[in-house]
């Protein structure tokens, strides 16, 4: 039986059927992200009536957005979002979707790498080269900006002599720049032989 609700032209009706359409569809560009790994909607929600019921007009600006990403379309786990509270709500791994809600406890406070690039000042992706990188700990990843004073070559402190020292206080002691050092200690070189390995001075050749 044919519903009657007036609202086939409305962005409700547009989203709902392409909701249905990418669970459902695999023809849908975007199934494997849905219905290929399992994605559903609530039985109800095959009648938009049923489906505005739950989740009424949508607010200007927001889409569809599930809270817990593996989980269906159903009620409790569905709401309107904003693209910024979509992106603080990303499933890891999805290649689409990024990786912004990978959690990490620091200082007793627990956020998404989208929530803590958010509270340091930065973008998600420079948040995650630190975190992937071996020059940068914990503490200085999630409470340093980004300044060019402050650049992870020079930030990392290893042990060196029962002290830890950074990248410019190994420079200072060994006499070989920041940029050298941060490559060596970047290569997994041991630290007695990035300060101690001479630098190889390249020689220019002047042209007649």
């Amino acid at each position: 039986m044919r519903e009657i609700h007036g609202k086939s032209k409305s962005p409700e009706y547009k989203i709902w059927s392409m909701m249905k359409d990418r669970c459902t569809n695999p023809k849908n560009k975007d199934f494997y992200l849905y219905g290929g790994r399992g994605i559903s909607f609530h039985p109800s929600w095959s009648s938009f009536n049923a489906f505005y019921m739950h989740v009424g007009s949508r607010p200007e600006g927001c889409t569809l957005d599930r809270l817990d990403p593996d989980k269906d379309y159903e009620p409790g786990n569905t709401r309107w979002a904003t693209r910024k509270e979509q992106a603080l709500n990303q499933r890891e791994g999805d290649g689409t979707r990024g990786k912004g809600n990978r959690r990490i406890t620091f200082n007793g406070e627990t956020k998404t790498i989208s929530e803590w690039a958010e509270k340091v000042g930065i973008h998600i992706s420079s948040l995650r080269d630190r975190l992937e990188s071996n020059l940068w700990t914990l503490e200085e990843a999630l409470t340093l900006q980004n300044t060019k004073d402050r650049s992870p070559k020079h930030c990392k402190r290893v042990l060196f002599n029962g002290q830890q020292l950074s990248v410019r206080e190994l420079s200072k002691h060994s006499g070989i720049g920041t940029n050298i050092i941060a490559k060596r200690i970047q290569a997994g070189w041991e630290i007695d032989k990035v300060i101690n390995t001479p630098v190889r001075l390249k020689i220019h050749k002047n042209k007649v």
